[in-house]
């Protein structure tokens, strides 16, 4: 049997080798003039292996990407809270229950695949069953983006949270049900006490474009652009840059370290709203955070300040917080202060203070028991505006 006269042409050493193995003829007949067929000509042999290495790479990464395939997760969150809070004639607490059931849940359909050249192709679509509404922060939204992400970083298109939500570094929380970032859940009445209740500067979930750095000695940075906060999906031409909404750049960056057996987590963000009519206002915030751990420890703190760009409606916030891991159990405790001017110079601001201690308890894999007791304090220059009171809650996530 012979070799093609293409490859004898080339390379005659190795047709003689094929020619004598195809036939059948043991090489050890002549051991000089195979090794000098294997190891004479040393830089097409090279040719040749570097060439059968790339075509089996070529050949094994064409059958590696799969196509995208998306699964189920999502969570369910119950608590049973009881709440004592001031209730008489004409405060907020007046003819309300003093024992609830609070839920919040949601399904996500998501998935991803990594393709040949190593970058990863994703997509994510949230959707809220269970609304959770507190009374400064809009959650309980349906969502949907598509991501991509590699050795260059992470690219996010469509709705999800700005990159100085997503890289905020927030104190340690007892239960992020209520004393996290944005938290789900306000136990208390407000009447009209506007004083901020969580520590995300930007919650927004409008459409838009997020790039975030791969981590480089522990500092990552992203950037996000939202073209427009109202308008939602408009499929026949383009949205009107005369409405109410505003187009919104957001930065934000982290830097995640240890040294002496010690953690540290900083972070900064920035978000800049620019109005689509000329008399509008264009605010602005910021925010700062800080986590520190040692051992089972974690302490931490976090600021964020808004600027409204309007007299007298500033409003700013700080948290601290402590946690103890002791493996399925955790046990904390946290500090919440938020003020709020109330557009009238001179008025005393609005103000809530909130304290959380409680634990959490692991029983099965992504399920928690949580137990807090709340103690919630609302000031305001208006009296009926004033709250003040405890909760007890008690209740479990379960992550799926």
């Amino acid at each position: 049997m012979r070799l093609t006269r293409g490859w004898e042409a080339g390379y005659p050493c190795l047709s003689s080798l094929a020619e004598r193995r195809f036939s059948m003829v043991d090489f050890r007949g002549d051991v000089k003039s195979n090794r000098d067929c294997l190891y004479g000509d040393r830089s097409k042999m090279k040719k040749i292996l570097f060439g059968a290495s790339a075509l089996a790479l070529m050949v094994g990464s064409a059958s590696a990407a799969e196509a995208l395939k998306l699964g189920l997760g999502g969570y369910y969150n119950v608590y049973g809270v009881y709440v004592s809070q001031d209730d008489g004639a004409t405060e907020p607490g007046a003819n309300t229950h003093n024992f609830d059931i609070k839920r919040d849940a949601e399904v996500s359909v998501m998935g991803s695949t990594k393709l040949d050249n190593g970058m990863v192709v994703g997509a994510q679509i949230d959707l809220t069953t269970v609304n959770a509404i507190s009374a400064n922060a809009a959650n309980g939204e349906s969502k949907s983006n598509l991501f991509m992400s590699g050795n260059f970083g992470k690219v996010v298109i469509g709705e999800e949270y700005a990159a100085s939500y997503l890289l905020q570094v927030a104190s340690p929380s007892v239960d992020d049900s209520f004393d996290g970032i944005n938290p789900k859940f306000e136990l208390f009445n407000r009447a009209a006490n506007i004083a901020p209740n969580a520590m995300a500067m930007n919650v927004d979930n409008s459409a838009k474009i997020s790039y975030l750095s791969p981590v480089m000695s522990g500092f990552q940075a992203g950037v996000s652009i939202t073209p427009d906060t109202v308008g939602g999906l408009t499929f026949a031409g383009m949205r009107n840059d005369n409405a109410t909404g505003f187009q919104i750049l957001d930065l934000g960056m982290k830097y995640s370290g240890a040294a002496a057996g010690t953690t540290f987590d900083v972070g900064v963000g920035y978000s800049k709203s620019d109005a689509e009519t000329a008399a509008a206002a264009e605010p602005s915030a910021y925010n700062l955070g800080l986590n520190v751990g040692f051992g089972a420890f974690k302490v931490g703190a976090g600021y964020v300040k808004n600027d409204a760009d309007a007299a007298n409606l500033d409003s700013s916030a700080y948290q601290l917080g402590v946690t103890y891991d002791m493996g399925a159990y955790t046990v904390g405790a946290s500090y919440f202060h938020g003020e709020q001017e109330v557009g009238v110079a001179g008025t005393a601001d609005d103000k809530n203070a909130r304290i959380v201690v409680g634990g959490t308890y692991t029983y099965g894999p992504g399920m928690t028991f949580k137990g807090s007791i709340q103690h919630f304090d609302l000031d305001s220059a208006t009296a009926t505006d004033k709250n003040a009171g405890y909760a007890i809650v008690l209740g479990t996530n379960v992550n799926f």
